[in-house]
């Protein structure tokens, strides 16, 4: 563990204690936290076709828990961006009071439209949820913050997003899907505009020295990537859920059994 986290590219928070952590994996009586702070991919959301609605994800999380005497809290809320995630990690991480770890998944609400506004003027100039320069000053000023009260902040990168499915989805209620096209210049625009905003994440991660979870590529890789996401073209299905509960296994293993430094 001590490896990874005294790299001298990772910044490491003051005081940071490695041998709480190292007992409670090497399964001692002590036990240490994180906190999960981002948007409804990580809440576990997921769209079922069959019902027509949104339902949960079971048993997020439940693996690591048992397996590395680790307790964590889900604060990460349907349809949040950095900045209202902001606020709500400001009012429950202190320097009083705050996890080992905490985990930190934006963009993918940062970068949406108001694809309204966007269909009925298409010739128009449109600005997403958040702007880049907003995004990247909040996000970045957020790490700080973390280091800052102790823990140890995580930067996640975003799952992709299907654009076909995703615009079939904004354009199911009337929506001109040609006005969109129009103003987007082709569909694979939506996925390449995530992929940017992913890469903003990835750059402060690297800026800052944090450590990294990429939930983007063991999606990419798959061939079965079609049958990951939902319908709505953003959300994992259950099988897509299953490979960001088997990252989270992946981190936790690297840091446990990382050769001492």
């Amino acid at each position: 563990m001590e490896a990874i986290l005294k790299n001298p590219y990772i910044k490491t928070p003051k005081n940071f204690d490695f041998s709480k952590i190292k007992e409670a994996i090497a399964g001692g009586s002590r036990r240490f936290c994180a906190a999960v702070f981002g948007d409804s991919v990580l809440r576990g959301v997921i769209f079922d076709e069959k019902a027509g609605g949104y339902r949960m994800h079971r048993g997020r999380f439940a693996e690591v828990k048992d397996r590395f005497h680790l307790d964590i809290e889900n604060n990460s809320r349907f349809g949040f961006t950095v900045e209202r995630g902001a606020a709500l990690l400001r009012r429950t991480v202190s320097a009083e009071n705050h996890p080992e770890f905490v985990f930190l998944e934006y963009g993918s609400n940062d970068c949406n439209f108001d694809w309204e506004k966007v269909a009925a003027a298409p010739d128009s100039e449109h600005s997403p949820a958040t702007p880049v320069e907003t995004f990247c000053r909040v996000y970045s000023e957020l790490v700080d913050y973390v280091m800052e009260c102790g823990s140890m902040p995580v930067v996640v990168l975003p799952t992709p997003i299907d654009s076909e499915k995703f615009l079939t989805w904004i354009c199911r209620r009337g929506l001109s899907r040609e006005n969109i096209l129009h103003w987007l210049g082709g569909v694979e625009m939506i996925y390449r505009w995530q992929e940017y905003y992913s890469g903003l994440c990835e750059r402060l991660a690297l800026e800052k020295g944090c450590l990294v979870m990429d939930l983007r590529t063991p999606f990419l890789i798959r061939h079965d990537y079609d049958r990951l996401i939902c319908a709505d073209g953003m959300h994992p299905t259950e099988r897509g859920h299953a490979i960001i509960d088997e990252t989270f296994t992946h981190f936790w293993e690297v840091l446990a059994f990382a050769s001492p430094a």
